[in-house]
């Protein structure tokens, strides 16, 4: 009994009363966690069921919540990197995407474009269908490149089959949207020793799977 005393003590201490919840970034959803645990007993709070309510917003990637004693809240979210812009040209009006290195795309709204931090790619689809995993072949080959030197900033062009691309003044021939990772270590070689037209084609041997670079003229 004198156990159970001591524990009910606990907490109902005001000292253990949550009055501060501190976020790492915006997002709608705190204003309603901080109202839900605020003047609640720091122990009675359940941090699994704190993260959980973010799940909604497909924005977020992953939250950590962390009890500070005797009565504060942490709570660290972070979003999923944007790395590219999707443009889709397909449908009367263009439709706009957010690519994310989970391959995974979240439309956004025109209105909301010109506040997007994403990272200066651009992928306009012109024309498909689209393959299943063409999307993971762009995460492979920007995650490459930003890896090897975040300057270079690419803008593609997909039409059906064929994808080219400009990254300043070089113009490539991707041939399509297959083993862009492999092409994408060609492609900063070539950027390396430029062609004379700043213009060439990367591809693949289908016999030796090999990339193949050749300067256009």
């Amino acid at each position: 009994m004198l156990l159970g005393y001591f524990f009910s003590n606990l907490l109902l201490s005001q000292n253990f009363l949550l009055r501060e919840v501190q976020f790492s970034s915006y997002n709608k959803i705190n204003k309603e966690i901080k109202e839900d645990v605020i003047g609640k007993s720091i122990h009675l709070i359940n941090l699994d069921q704190i993260s959980d309510n973010y799940s909604i917003d497909e924005n977020i990637e992953r939250v950590s919540v962390m009890k500070s004693y005797p009565d504060r809240l942490e709570i660290t979210i972070e979003k999923y990197e944007t790395l590219a812009l999707i443009t889709d040209y397909r449908t009367q009006s263009p439709i706009y995407y957010k690519l994310y290195k989970n391959a995974q795309t979240i439309r956004v709204l025109p209105h909301e474009i010109s506040s997007l931090n994403f990272d200066n790619n651009i992928i306009e689809v012109v024309n498909g269908p689209l393959d299943g995993n063409v999307y993971g072949e762009f995460v492979n080959y920007l995650l490459l490149l930003r890896n090897t030197d975040s300057s270079i900033k690419t803008s593609f062009s997909l039409n059906s089959n064929k994808l080219t691309g400009e990254i300043g003044d070089f113009t490539i021939d991707f041939t399509s949207a297959v083993n862009l990772g492999k092409k994408a270590s060609a492609v900063y070689q070539r950027l390396q020793e430029p062609c004379p037209s700043f213009s060439f084609t990367v591809d693949i041997d289908p016999v030796k799977d090999a990339i193949i670079v050749i300067c256009n003229t």
